[in-house]
C-alpha cells in the first residue's frame, strides 16, 4: 500500500486546492513584475478609466471623462481640463446653448453673423431629410461662406489660431 492510497480523499484534495492557489500567486507575482518593466495596456486603460473617468448621468453615454483630473500613465503624465478634455485649456469657450450662436445641426454650430440666418434659412429650405444628406447639404452651404469669415468664426470659438 503506498502513502497515496492511505490518505483520505479530502486531504489529497485540500493539498491540490494549495498547490492551486500558490501557483496562482506565483503567476500573478510573475505578471506584476513583467508589468513593472514593461506595461501592459490593458491594465493601463483600466486605471486610465478608474482614474479619468466616471459614470455619466447622460443616458446614452457610459462613462465620460472627469474635469480637472490627471494622471501618471505608461510613464506620461495625462490630465484633462475643465471641460475633460486632453487638449489644454480653451481661450475663448464656446457660447452656451441658446445664447448669440444659432446651432445647424447637431454637431455643427455657426456663431451668429450676417451669414447666420441666411445659412438657416438655406438650410430649411433643403429639407433633408437623412443624416448624410444633411451633411452633404452643409458641405455644399460652407462653400457659400468666404474664408475669412470661416477664420473669424474658428478664432472667435477658441477651436483654433488662424
Amino acid at each position: 500500500m503506498n502513502d497515496e492510497e492511505s490518505k483520505p480523499w479530502w486531504r489529497v484534495a485540500w493539498s491540490g486546492l494549495w498547490m492551486t492557489a500558490a501557483a496562482f500567486i506565483v503567476f500573478e507575482l510573475f505578471i506584476r513584475a513583467i508589468a513593472f518593466f514593461h506595461p501592459i495596456y490593458d491594465v493601463e486603460m483600466m486605471k486610465y478609466a478608474k482614474a479619468l473617468k466616471v459614470f455619466s448621468p447622460v443616458p446614452t453615454l457610459i462613462r465620460q471623462h472627469r474635469p480637472n483630473s490627471k494622471a501618471h500613465l505608461m510613464g506620461v503624465d495625462v490630465s484633462l481640463n475643465s471641460l475633460g478634455h486632453r487638449s489644454r485649456e480653451l481661450i475663448n469657450p464656446k457660447p452656451a446653448p441658446g445664447s448669440s450662436s444659432c446651432r445647424l445641426t447637431a454637431r455643427t454650430s455657426i456663431q451668429s453673423s450676417s451669414s447666420s440666418p441666411n445659412s438657416k434659412r438655406l438650410l430649411r429650405k433643403a429639407e433633408e431629410r437623412t443624416v448624410e444628406a444633411t451633411w452633404r447639404r452643409i458641405g455644399k452651404l460652407l462653400d457659400q461662406f468666404p474664408p475669412k469669415e470661416c477664420a473669424n468664426y474658428l478664432r472667435n470659438s477658441g477651436y483654433a489660431s488662424v
